[in-house]
């Protein structure tokens, strides 16, 4: 059974090459490894070409930027293995964690998405802490422990036939386009188990989740998508009042974060950011809170 690894990269020179070589050195080895260079404007994509020279498993996707949703869509249509994962830029994997996931598939056809165990590590390469969550669980088991919390991760080898169907979600382009993604996924699974592999995710002090920005209202307007996706899927009469009032402590915080831009007059603060205040004002129930 073949794996899809993808790899969406944007100015990830620092990181990169340490990523690969993580994926590369897997113990499994039938591997499709797809890299999306999404218009970085540092050295990435020279990397990129000098890796692939020595190893044929590696295609290279080298498009414009438009952020991970465009990223995400792209690399789908190259997708024909059997399993699909997705890693960050920044991320590693212990060297068994592919081959440990693809063993947990064998024999079980109930079984759509494999989570590792998730290891969260510092700029100095420390472990912060693990999440070792040993539980099988429904689709929508995995999707109800994502409302509002993560207890349930999304870093996951998923049947290919689940993964692909990202093409189909929509929201503007937005930063954490993946979160609602996995979402969206776990509504198509039947089954969510979990391997002992180890994803090491690099929590970098420097990214725009990190500093402030303009960018960083994507996060709140993701909320606007989860309830669209919850009513959707006829399930939102389960959260109804304790979401809205979530949405509504989190739109509290947006406009705090806009607010701090705007008194700093942040260069890339527009109207278009404005408006992303707006998309949440307007999805919120103020009759439920």
């Amino acid at each position: 059974m073949s794996v899809c690894v993808i790899i969406p990269c944007y100015n990830s020179e620092k990181y990169i090459k340490e990523t690969l070589i993580s994926i590369q050195e897997q113990s499994y080895t039938d591997l499709h490894i797809i890299c999306i260079n999404d218009g970085s404007k540092d050295s990435t994509l020279e990397i990129l070409k000098k890796i692939k020279f020595k190893d044929d498993r590696i295609q290279i996707i080298d498009k414009q930027n438009g952020g991970i949703e465009s990223s995400l869509k792209e690399a789908v249509k190259y997708i024909k293995s059997d399993y699909t994962f997705l890693i960050g830029h920044d991320d590693k994997l212990s060297k068994n964690a592919i081959e440990n996931a693809v063993d947990k598939f064998n024999g079980r056809n109930e079984i759509d998405a494999v989570r590792m165990k998730l290891v969260l590590v510092n700029d100095k390469d420390e472990i912060i802490s693990e999440i070792n969550d040993q539980r099988d669980l429904s689709g929508l088991e995995a999707l109800d422990n994502t409302i509002m919390e993560w207890k349930t991760h999304n870093f996951c080898l998923w049947k290919s036939k689940i993964f692909i169907k990202i093409k189909d979600i929509t929201t503007n382009h937005t930063m954490n386009f993946d979160e609602l993604a996995t979402r969206y996924l776990y509504t198509y699974c039947n089954k969510v188990t979990y391997c002992t592999g180890e994803y090491y995710y690099f929590q970098n002090s420097n990214s725009v989740t990190h500093v402030i920005h303009p960018r960083l209202l994507d996060t709140f307007v993701i909320d606007v998508f989860i309830k669209k996706l919850l009513i959707d899927i006829d399930k939102y009469t389960k959260y109804n009042k304790e979401f809205e009032i979530y949405m509504f402590r989190r739109f509290k915080e947006a406009i705090s974060l806009y607010l701090e831009l705007k008194e700093n007059n942040h260069s890339e603060l527009n109207k278009h950011h404005l408006n992303k205040l707006r998309l949440i004002y307007k999805s919120i129930n103020y009759r439920e809170i």
